[in-house]
C-alpha cells in the first residue's frame, strides 16, 4: 500500500511541476533542472527523500511521433544516469519523468516487489504534452 500511495504522490508531483513548464514559466523563470526539482520536491510529502533520491529528466520533441525515451536502468537494473532538462520552447512536446528507488524493507515478505540493483523498487511518473503558445 505505501508503494502506491508514494506512485500516486509522485503522479500528482510531476503534474503540478509540468504545467509550470507547459505554460512557459519554467522557461522564461530561467528555471533550471535543480529548481524545477525544487518545483517537484514542493508537491511531494515526507514519504520519499525526494532531493536525495529522486531523478528527473525532461526532453523536448517536435511531436509526439519522434519522442524517443532511453531506458532509466541499466542491464544490472542500476540508474543510466542519462537524465537532461529540455523544457523546450512554445509548441513542443515534452516528456516529463521522475524515477525514485524505493528501498523494498519486506524482501522476504513472500512477494518480489525489487526491480532494481541492491534491492530496491523503480517508482516511475511522467506526463506528456505540448507546451503552450507563450
Amino acid at each position: 500500500a505505501i508503494v502506491f500511495y508514494s506512485s500516486t504522490i509522485m503522479e500528482h508531483a510531476v503534474v503540478e511541476a509540468s504545467r509550470q513548464i507547459r505554460t512557459g514559466q519554467v522557461q522564461s523563470g530561467g528555471i533550471d533542472a535543480s529548481k524545477f526539482k525544487d518545483l517537484l520536491c514542493a508537491e511531494i510529502p515526507v514519504v520519499l527523500d525526494c532531493q536525495g533520491g529522486m531523478k528527473v529528466d525532461v526532453r523536448a520533441f517536435e511531436n509526439f511521433t519522434t519522442t524517443t525515451l532511453p531506458p532509466p536502468l541499466d542491464g544490472a537494473g542500476k540508474f543510466n544516469n542519462n537524465f537532461t532538462f529540455d523544457p523546450g520552447a512554445s509548441g513542443s512536446v515534452v516528456v516529463v519523468r521522475a524515477f525514485y528507488a524505493w528501498p523494498v524493507l519486506t524482501p522476504s515478505f513472500g512477494l518480489r516487489l525489487d526491480n532494481m540493483a541492491d534491492g530496491k523498487r523503480l517508482l516511475a511518473a511522467s506526463a506528456a504534452f505540448r507546451n503552450e503558445p507563450f
